[in-house]
């Protein structure tokens, strides 16, 4: 787990104390004064690196109060990896046809 710094911290125990659980979500164009909604993304991402339980979903982001919330956030982050390596792959493969036509002068 990577360290956190004392703003990500304090972001972490805003939400901890004031949208503990889903049904305290909140988006983050309610939370501007933290940030523009690229750096509360950037704030969340930092702080599950260090291990802290930010999930997210339709409603916002929260605090997990339970390990179900949390397992909730775990398996909607591994589809987003899941779909990410599939276009990888896609990508992969066209690279390496383009290449091959390339040094065969088949793309010419």
């Amino acid at each position: 787990m990577r360290s956190i710094n004392d703003y990500e911290l304090g972001f972490s125990d805003w939400l901890k104390e004031y949208h503990l659980g889903k049904e305290q979500a909140i988006t983050a164009k309610q939370m501007n004064h933290w940030g523009n909604k690229r750096e509360i993304r950037y704030l969340v991402h930092e702080l599950r690196l260090g291990g802290h339980p930010i999930c997210s979903g339709q409603r916002g982001y929260y605090y997990a109060k339970t390990s179900d919330e949390l397992a909730v956030t775990v398996k909607f982050l591994k589809g987003i990896v899941h779909e990410t390596a599939k276009a990888m792959e896609g990508l992969r493969d066209t690279y390496y046809e383009m290449k091959t036509d390339e040094i065969t002068g088949r793309g010419e």
